[in-house]
């Protein structure tokens, strides 16, 4: 008894120490009040003026770090000394215009440089990266669906340059996440507002494949393998979720909600290049993070 008392004692003054970056987003406002269910010491790297009202229940368990510019960035890391650095900040944009652009570069290739500098200058040496399996369209190494995949791209390239200066990273690729507390206008939240409030919504023929993977199955893979060294190999891997027709996730939500006809299936046409099959490069490693999509939505219908 005497030794479990101060193993736990132990375990939680050396609990692991983790800082993530774009922590109010869909994923990191699901993942840290997971963290810190697990007892991890958790700081988070924001900008200045960033809203936390996604994390207003954490934010007291929380070390709060604001940045304007490299230094900050520098300074918060070796301020903190964190075991790992969880690099969740993203800017998506499907179809960028002229005036995005510079949002769009400074948010997923510039911070994330600067992000990868300050560690090697801090002595921080992992890193967990996230990707997007729309850099392999037509199933390619490299295809980009969009400038926010070049994006991406362009910035796990430099990360492997920092490989190279100690920087041990894990890269997860991903199609489609879903779940709780999901204000995005992604296509699983568009139907459901859609249903919920009986309003039509015009959609093309519905017969594109999605993959969509179930925010908790992600955040239990990280707290998973988070802990483990060998997990940061500097390789890529592509996380599966659940394949479904766009048309019978959307028959799967009415019934849901015992509506009929509000999807309007066929009302617009299909998107110019629109890739009707999740794209998947079948050299990386793939992790399997299958859920039944009618089970889930059905226990968190109420928090959707």
């Amino acid at each position: 008894m005497k030794c479990f008392l101060i193993y736990r004692l132990m375990k939680e003054f050396f609990s692991m120490k983790i800082l993530c970056t774009g922590s109010t987003g869909f994923i990191g406002s699901n993942l840290i009040p997971a963290l810190l269910q697990k007892k991890y010491s958790v700081a988070i790297l924001k900008r200045k003026l960033s809203d936390l009202r996604q994390l207003e229940k954490q934010k007291d368990n929380l070390i709060i770090y604001d940045y304007m510019n490299y230094q900050d960035i520098e300074n918060a890391l070796k301020n903190y000394k964190p075991d790992v650095v969880i690099h969740l900040a993203t800017l998506y944009i499907n179809n960028h215009t002229k005036d995005e652009l510079q949002n769009l570069l400074d948010s997923n290739i510039v911070f994330g440089s600067y992000l990868l500098e300050a560690m090697k200058n801090s002595g921080i040496t992992k890193l967990l990266n996230f990707g997007t399996r729309w850099q392999h369209i037509n199933n390619e190494l490299y295809n980009p669906a969009n400038l926010y995949a070049a994006t991406k791209q362009a910035f796990y390239d430099i990360l492997c340059w920092y490989n190279k200066d100690g920087i041990m990273s894990k890269t997860l690729e991903l199609c489609d996440t879903f779940g709780k507390n999901d204000t995005r206008k992604k296509i699983v939240s568009l139907l459901i507002e859609a249903c919920k409030n009986k309003i039509p919504l015009n959609l093309s023929p519905g017969e594109q494949i999605l993959d969509v993977l179930y925010i908790d199955d992600l955040v239990n893979y990280i707290i998973d393998n988070i802990e483990t060294l060998s997990f940061f190999d500097n390789q890529t891997v592509q996380i599966i979720g659940t394949e479904i027709k766009l048309k019978d996730l959307g028959t799967l939500i009415e019934k849901q909600y015992d509506v009929k006809s509000i999807l309007q299936w066929g009302a617009k046409d299909y998107r110019k290049n629109e890739v009707m099959t999740p794209p998947l490069f079948n050299d990386l490693t793939q992790v399997h993070l299958t859920s039944d999509i009618n089970t889930i939505l059905t226990t968190t219908f109420n928090l959707l």
